[in-house]
């Protein structure tokens, strides 16, 4: 998980947990790029304005490297309304998430990308 607001990277990393998932942080797009070369990440997910490196750099960072990594599945999250879901694709990401995103936003991404669940229905009663 890769977030520069701290109150937000423990909210998300707190909810990724209850998936049983392991999760690292990072703060910025330079330590996430660091992460990745030296761990196999099979998820990554990226805010797309960061500190030291924005998310759409690392991201292209990230894909570069010879690492394991390199083939993550990355999901860009953002709050910023002028970045678009085509500029994330661009930059190698595999998907996006507009913020403020909801738990069930998250859990459907951990399910629908790592476990290969069928996607949760937030609109259903049960979740």
């Amino acid at each position: 998980m890769v977030e520069d607001d701290p109150l937000s990277l423990e909210v998300i990393v707190r909810i990724i947990k209850r998936t049983g998932c392991t999760v690292d942080k990072a703060r910025n797009g330079k330590d996430a790029v660091q992460l990745a070369d030296q761990h196999q990440y099979a998820l990554i997910i990226m805010d797309c304005s960061l500190p030291l490196m924005d998310g759409m750099e690392a991201t292209q960072a990230i894909r570069n490297l010879q690492a394991p990594s390199a083939k993550a599945i990355i999901i860009g999250v953002t709050g910023n309304p002028a970045i678009e879901f085509d500029e994330c694709l661009d930059a190698g990401m595999n998907g996006f998430l507009r913020k403020p995103a909801r738990i069930d936003d998250y859990l459907q991404l951990v399910n629908q990308w790592i476990k290969g669940a069928p996607p949760v229905d937030s609109t259903s009663p049960s979740s």
